[in-house]
């Protein structure tokens, strides 16, 4: 189904706005409703990988691979059991909604990437505090937020676990 199914709508705008230089992607997305940071990187993906939509989703199975890596690493933090991480990246694994995005040219497995990874940090952070936690937490939620505008739940869920667990 990845490399054989038919290009979406959604994919042919995100094929459309990273079909220019920088600058044109910038002014273009600025128009839409979107964040610049996916289609940028989509942009220079395809530069160096290639034109076509299989090349432009697998950039979307990289993220989708991470972000069932860092779920384990998450969830293995989280409970101090190895087992619960292998759990809970066979449930990202197996998702539906996952599965269907890791196969289309979105920016939503990147999101799902950046949040996961933002909330291994922020664990790390409640555990022990340090100022390279605090860098990694601080680039990791710029990377989020200019990937997707639902990034901001993610630091809202953090700011409410931060002010429940004080």
């Amino acid at each position: 189904i990845f490399a054989v199914s038919s290009i979406r709508l959604d994919e042919a705008q995100s094929l459309f706005q990273t079909n220019r230089d920088v600058g044109g992607i910038l002014y273009l997305v600025g128009q839409d409703v979107h964040v610049p940071l996916y289609h940028t990187l989509l942009h220079f993906w395809q530069l160096f990988l290639g034109q076509d939509i299989f090349v432009a989703r697998m950039m979307s199975l990289v993220f989708f691979v991470g972000t069932i890596g860092m779920t384990y690493l998450a969830a293995a933090y989280a409970f101090g059991r190895r087992s619960i991480g292998l759990f809970a990246a066979l449930l990202v694994t197996l998702s539906p909604f996952m599965n269907w995005y890791g196969s289309e040219a979105r920016m939503y497995t990147m999101l799902s990437f950046f949040a996961v990874l933002h909330a291994y940090i922020f664990l790390h952070l409640l555990k022990k505090p340090a100022a390279w936690k605090w860098v990694a937490w601080t680039l990791v939620a710029i990377l989020g937020v200019y990937t997707h505008y639902f990034f901001i739940f993610v630091l809202l869920s953090e700011l409410i676990a931060t002010i429940a667990l004080r």
